[in-house]
């Protein structure tokens, strides 16, 4: 049955922030996993015909973050992914290893589960890892 769903395909963005050169031509869970990154990077409100759309993880670099406020970032961004209508549950942790906030999430679409690992600098947020 999940064969005959079709999340189409967008343009991959590797290095997490606007299209850039060299792109690729993402399909399946990348379509999916690239829609909730996108969401991740956009501050809330900046998107004029969305204004609920987004939640920034670059907020979170280089802020004090306690046990408390990484669990909220979590539900957060958890909540920020299942905004998007092919996201039946998200949930999401964020460790800090070496300086690099590293978000794995695990999503659940209508063609079932994957895990989704993004790290997040200063400078940039880049998509390590879309699987299956």
């Amino acid at each position: 049955m999940s064969a005959a769903i079709n999340f189409g395909t967008c343009w991959g963005r590797p290095n997490g922030q606007e299209l850039s050169s060299p792109s690729y031509m993402a399909t399946g869970n990348q379509v999916v996993a690239e829609a909730v990154l996108a969401r991740w990077t956009t501050s809330r409100g900046q998107l004029i015909d969305d204004p609920n759309y987004g939640y920034n993880v670059f907020d979170l670099v280089n802020d004090d973050l306690g046990p408390t406020d990484i669990a909220y970032a979590q539900q957060q961004m958890a909540a920020e992914a299942e905004k998007d209508s092919r996201v039946l549950t998200a949930s999401v942790s964020i460790a800090l290893i070496s300086g690099l906030l590293i978000i794995t999430a695990n999503i659940v679409t209508a063609k079932g589960p994957f895990k989704l690992v993004v790290s997040v600098s200063a400078v940039d947020v880049k998509l390590l890892l879309v699987s299956p």
